[in-house]
C-alpha cells in the first residue's frame, strides 16, 4: 500500500502515466469496442418478399469474402453484418491462397 501511495505522490510517475500516446491508445480502443458492440448488437432489418405457394423465399448473399481472402473484415463480422441486414443464409466465398488486396 506504501508503494502505491509513493506513486500517487510522485510527479515523475503521475506525468508519465497521463502522456498523449497512451490516451491515444486508450481511445482507440475504447472507439474499436464500441463500434464493434454495435454491429453485433445492431437492429435487424426485416426484408419482406413474398413466399411462392409451396416454397419458402430467402434472403441471401452468396459472394462474400473476409479478411482471408479480398475482403477487409473477420468471419465473425460478415455474420454480425448479414443478421443485421435481415439475411437468411451467407457463402462465404474466401479464395484457396491467401493474398489480400492492395
Amino acid at each position: 500500500m506504501r508503494k502505491y501511495r509513493e506513486q500517487a505522490m510522485n510527479p515523475e510517475i503521475t506525468k508519465n502515466q497521463n502522456n498523449p500516446p497512451f490516451m491515444k491508445r486508450l481511445t482507440t480502443l475504447v472507439l474499436l469496442i464500441i463500434s464493434t458492440a454495435s454491429l453485433i448488437t445492431g437492429q435487424r432489418k426485416i426484408i419482406n418478399l413474398p413466399d411462392l405457394p409451396g416454397y419458402v423465399t430467402l434472403k441471401c448473399d452468396l459472394h462474400l469474402h473476409t479478411a482471408f481472402s479480398d475482403g477487409n473484415v473477420w468471419p465473425t463480422i460478415r455474420v454480425g453484418e448479414a443478421f443485421r441486414d435481415g439475411l437468411d443464409a451467407i457463402a462465404i466465398t474466401d479464395h484457396i491462397e491467401y493474398t489480400p488486396h492492395k
